[in-house]
Order: structure tokens, then C-alpha cells, then sequence
């Protein structure tokens, strides 16, 4: 009988060619937060976790500007990326919208909870974390995983608790909130009579996408103070409004210009999404444009 692998054997890094190696690095630097250990020259540097050698190794070595390989052959469909903690899973999703990295799917695996996404040069990521070996779903002695969607709001519940809030040397009137809290009495006063285009978020408390998406709106808000209007219904407390627009699930963006929904989004979007919105928006119908 041929001998299983040691137990302790582990896949130690993977190795990528790249067709642009600045765009490469600040994927896997800035918005995965791995830090460079070496470099080799001008054609491949070498990041890790922790102080480890190398996790990952990108090289240009194909030639700058490489094209991507067809669709439909063989090669790397993705590698994984195991995170210690469910915290640390939450950090690193959070991170990805912090830099409007999107993703392509999240999943619940029974085994593990796993968030897919590609990197500039289309190679496949997964983002993962294991759950305890005594919590593997098994029928016998066989693993029976799955692929059900996670629930990203209880992933994010992680961090409710944990990120720290900024602090502020401001005077308390300098940090009154930019957006507009919107209600029955007054939704049509601020979002449909309104001189300038409007984009009205839809959120509850509950939903820890929705507090995500929170700071970046309020940015938005006050960098665009005078050509767009940020307002926000809690959907828990206004049913009728969420009613009134067929809210189904949340974070949901409506943008209103001229009194009339324009667009609407749903989930997260990152800052830079959000501002081209608004300005296409703005293009399109000429609102907010100085007399």
C-alpha cells in the first residue's frame, strides 16, 4: 500500500505571473495587506504574512504586458488564502471595500467560510477561514460540505464591537452628520423637490453592510456638499417609504434628480463606484451643474 502524505505537509506559496508588476504589488500589498520581503530587481518581489519568506511570488518574467491566458484552458483556478480567525476574515473583507476591491461571490462551506474574488491579472483569490474539526458537517465518516451563501452581515457583526471609531478634535457642531435623515412627513420636501440630485440609502441597523457603507456616504456628503444630497431612511422605523420603493434587501441606493428615480444599486459599493455614479447622474440630467 503506497504511504499517505505526512500530515504536517502544507502548500507553502504560490508563484504568479503578472503582466504589470506596480499594479500587481499594490493589489496584494494595499488592498490584501501582505508585506514585501524581497525583491528581485525590477521583475518580481516577493510578500508574506507574519515574517514568513513568501506566501506569494509575482513575476513579470512572461514579459511586461503579458496577455492573459484564453478562457476554456487548464491552469490555476484559484488559490486560497486561510485567515486565523472569523475576526480576521471580517477585517479582510471590510478591507477589499475599504479599496473597492469587488467580489465575486461568497460562500458557506459547511467546513469553512470562503469569499471569492480575482486580481488584476484575473487570477482567482479565495479568502477563507476553517471552522473547528468538531463542527465539519459529516455523514459517518464522510465530510459532506456545502456551498450555501454566507451570511455577510453576521461576518460582519465580527467587527461591530471592535473597530474603534476615530477620534475627533472637532467641535461637536463641526460633527453633525452630512446626510439627511429621511421620514415620511418629509421625503418628498428634501428628495423630490429637491434642486440637485439626491441619492437615498436604505439600511437598518441590523444589517452590518449597511454600517460600511455608512462612512464612506457621509464623506460623499460632505466633499459634495452643494451638488448632491445624502440621505438615509432606517427602513425599521419607516416601513411605508421602504414599501413605497419595493425595498427588498439592504443596502439598497436610490438616486433621485427632477423630482423622478433615476438608478438604483444594491449591496455595497466602493467610494470611487459612488462618486462616478453621481457624476454620471449629474451628467445626465444636467442637475447640480453651477448657474
Amino acid at each position: 500500500m503506497t504511504p499517505v502524505i505526512h500530515p504536517q505537509v502544507r502548500i507553502g506559496h504560490v508563484h504568479l505571473s503578472v503582466s504589470n508588476l506596480g499594479r500587481a504589488l499594490k493589489f496584494y500589498r494595499d488592498a490584501l495587506g501582505f508585506e514585501v520581503t524581497q525583491r528581485d530587481g525590477r521583475s518580481a518581489v516577493f510578500l508574506s504574512a507574519g515574517g514568513y519568506h513568501h506566501h506569494i511570488g509575482l513575476n513579470t518574467w512572461a514579459g511586461e504586458g503579458a496577455s492573459r491566458p484564453p478562457p476554456g484552458r487548464t491552469g490555476l483556478y484559484h488559490f486560497a488564502v486561510l485567515y486565523p480567525t472569523r475576526r480576521e476574515l471580517a477585517r479582510a473583507f471590510k478591507r477589499l471595500f475599504d479599496h473597492g476591491v469587488p467580489i465575486e461571490g461568497a460562500s458557506d462551506h459547511g467546513v469553512s467560510e470562503a469569499i471569492y474574488l480575482r486580481d488584476p491579472d484575473d487570477n482567482g483569490i479565495e479568502l477563507y477561514r476553517d471552522r473547528p474539526r468538531e463542527e465539519w458537517p459529516r455523514l459517518g465518516r464522510q465530510l459532506r460540505m456545502t456551498s450555501r451563501p454566507l451570511d455577510l452581515d453576521g461576518l460582519l457583526a465580527e467587527l461591530h464591537d471592535f473597530e474603534p471609531k476615530p477620534e475627533t478634535s472637532l467641535p461637536e457642531h463641526r460633527t453633525m452628520k452630512p446626510t439627511i435623515e429621511l421620514n415620511e412627513k418629509n421625503f418628498d420636501r428634501e428628495v423630490l423637490q429637491s434642486n440637485q440630485p439626491v441619492v437615498v440609502d436604505f439600511w437598518a441597523e441590523r444589517c452590518g453592510p449597511c454600517k460600511m457603507l455608512a462612512p464612506v456616504l457621509e464623506e460623499i456628503a460632505l466633499e459634495q456638499q452643494g451638488r448632491v444630497t445624502v440621505a438615509k431612511v432606517n427602513i425599521d422605523e419607516h416601513p411605508a417609504l421602504a414599501a413605497r420603493f419595493n425595498i427588498q434587501s439592504i443596502p439598497s441606493l436610490l438616486y433621485f434628480s427632477g423630482g423622478e428615480l433615476r438608478d438604483q444599486s444594491l449591496g455595497l459599493l466602493s467610494k470611487k463606484a459612488l462618486v462616478a455614479r453621481l457624476a454620471s447622474l449629474r451628467a445626465e440630467t444636467g442637475a447640480g451643474q453651477p448657474a
